[in-house]
């Protein structure tokens, strides 16, 4: 009598390539995400690059005699709050 080894083979096979494009799936979704984190960062350097070189340098610094008004004002505020 011959033996079916049919069904058994078939799913052996089913499993067989299940795995496999389970692994490649996963596999060439982390090789994808990669390339895009590098791309990522690459994209970032740059654009932090061009807001360094456009940044205006012409930053108002307070006067130190408003801000020891300010102070004076502060503790008489909080000598009458006491």
């Amino acid at each position: 009598m011959k033996q079916k080894r049919l069904p058994k083979s078939f799913f052996l096979l089913l499993a067989t390539v299940s795995i496999s494009s389970f692994v490649f799936v996963n596999m060439h979704a982390d090789i994808q995400f990669q390339a895009n984190a590098k791309l990522s960062q690459v994209a970032e350097q740059k654009m932090e690059k061009e807001t360094d070189d456009e940044k205006n340098y012409d930053l108002q610094i307070p006067n130190a005699g408003v801000l020891g008004r300010v102070l004076d004002v502060a503790q008489k505020l909080l000598d009458v709050a006491r």
